[in-house]
């Protein structure tokens, strides 16, 4: 399944992925047994995000049935999933010395960059070497040198180009995010609940200004998915955790049932303006919720997304190869290695090219910390 954004802000396209990890204050006294610094509850969110735009496309590849707009529902799960995580990765900043601005937000922006742009540009350099099409079951079609290079840059929104790889299309969407979440952070610091005001704003402004740049902003219109993770990360400062564990899990599965009932009813607002909703009820709720402590779902959960950013950058390549290319194969043996080679492929992207490069974004911004925090002679 290829899944749509809402035909009122563009043009069809296929769903988002966030590249961020969950990062949790180490701090934390929940008892969980996933890896120290990193939360169970948020790293199922993640796991069911990916889960959902990897089974939607190997269904809509191979001929399945698959529930209407799963893929953008896992979409906004993945904003509210990165928005949350980037308030602690800001918090964690300013306890280290970044409390001024521009300081806080170079070093944010550091690791930002070394973060979402190294495994896209290995994406991007490796389409037209292997020829693969956007996606699969279509023709691979040169998309000219300004559109290749805008995907490059992850600016493909803003010039209106043609992305080479599918997935990659919101990935501008995410960088763009990136520059207005410091400021939401620090305008956080004089009342958790500010973050319901901002929500509301997003709301106005995503009914107006993607109509005047004419999609050129379309974060704008995905604005009220982030912020509710800005009001989960608000609301978790102010209110205690209260909701046992075991019912997270569940709410995730009722949410899916409930979005795919309001999604058979096309008089229901539009999707996007559904997404809002949605986004906005998760985001208070799920931060009720205590730690889940059940090692295997935990371990299953911080598995799935330790590697979900390889796995959807690479799924649609991979399913073009095993499917569309091993035609001399039973389809059962095509479908056998793709998703084999799915599991593999994120593995090897990960520690190659993904975590070499966190590390090295996390050495440039500690630089750049010392750099700014030593005071003047």
């Amino acid at each position: 399944m290829n899944s749509e954004e809402p035909a009122a802000i563009a043009e069809a396209q296929p769903q988002f992925f966030s590249p961020e990890r969950t990062e949790v204050d180490s701090s934390s006294t929940s008892l969980t047994p996933a890896a120290p610094g990193e939360s169970a509850n948020w790293d199922l969110l993640r796991a069911t995000a990916v889960l959902c735009v990897f089974y939607g496309h190997l269904a809509g590849f191979i001929g399945f049935y698959t529930p209407k707009n799963l893929g953008f529902f896992g979409v906004v799960l993945f904003f509210i999933h990165t928005s949350f995580v980037l308030m602690g990765s800001l918090e964690r900043l300013e306890t280290t010395g970044m409390a001024r601005t521009w300081p806080l937000v170079v070093a944010f922006a550091i690791r930002r960059i070394f973060r979402i742009y190294p495994l896209s540009i290995v994406c991007v350099l490796l389409v037209p070497l292997l020829r693969v099409p956007k996606f699969p079951g279509e023709t691979y079609a040169w998309t000219g040198w300004p559109g290749y290079l805008s995907n490059l840059a992850i600016t493909q929104n803003l010039t209106h180009s043609r992305v080479v790889l599918a997935p990659l299309w919101t990935l501008p969407v995410e960088v763009q995010m990136y520059c207005f979440l410091p400021f939401l952070f620090m305008a956080l610091r004089r009342g958790p609940y500010r973050s319901i005001l901002f929500w509301i704003i997003s709301v106005l402004a995503s009914l107006t200004i993607p109509l005047i740049f004419q999609g050129r902003l379309n974060v704008i219109a995905y604005a009220p998915c982030f912020i509710a993770g800005i009001v989960a990360y608000g609301v978790a400062q102010a209110l205690p955790k209260r909701l046992p564990a075991w019912l997270w899990p569940v709410t995730l599965a009722l949410a899916i049932a409930v979005w795919k009932m309001f999604d058979s009813n096309p008089s229901f607002l539009a999707q996007v303006h559904r997404a809002w909703i949605f986004a906005f009820v998760l985001g208070i709720l799920l931060v009720q919720f205590k730690e889940i402590t059940q090692p295997t779902v935990a371990r299953a959960a911080h598995l799935v997304a330790k590697y979900s950013y390889g796995i959807y950058v690479s799924h649609v390549a991979v399913f073009w190869f095993a499917i569309f290319r091993l035609i001399h194969f039973p389809i059962a043996l095509r479908i056998a290695a793709g998703v084999i080679a799915s599991l593999l492929v994120p593995f090897a992207l990960y520690h190659l090219i993904e975590y070499p490069c966190i590390r090295l974004g996390a050495r440039c911004a500690e630089r750049f910390r010392l750099r700014s925090t030593v005071p003047a002679r």
